[in-house]
């Protein structure tokens, strides 16, 4: 693997991270907010009431399973995106840019001819 396919890979393993935590963290905030609903609900008589633990304990199946579908996903877009580089422009990754390539020689549109 060369150099830069790993540090693609490194970027592309932290943006999943940060998804994954992202997602957890929504889902998380959302099943809070939805238990302490619940609960004001019951204390004002309009409703049963939830078990702290089993709604909790639902919430965060529920943030783990999405967090980690959606952090997959974009980590295979990324292995994807690094495949099809592969495929399709192996010179890029061996060839360094050098000095030389970057003049702009006689009868160029930059020299006016």
């Amino acid at each position: 693997m060369e150099k830069i396919e790993r540090r693609l890979l490194i970027l592309w393993l932290a943006l999943a991270f940060v998804v994954w935590n992202g997602v957890y963290d929504m889902r998380m905030h959302d099943t809070v907010r939805g238990y302490l609903l619940e609960n004001a609900e019951a204390r004002a008589g309009q409703g049963l009431g939830v078990d702290m633990r089993a709604y909790l304990h639902r919430g965060f199946v529920d943030a783990l399973a999405f967090s980690t579908v959606w952090s997959l996903g974009v980590f295979l877009a990324g292995m994807a995106t690094m495949h099809t580089y592969r495929r399709y422009y192996p010179a890029d990754l061996k060839v360094r840019p050098t000095a030389a390539g970057r003049s702009f020689g006689s009868g160029d549109a930059s020299s006016g001819n």
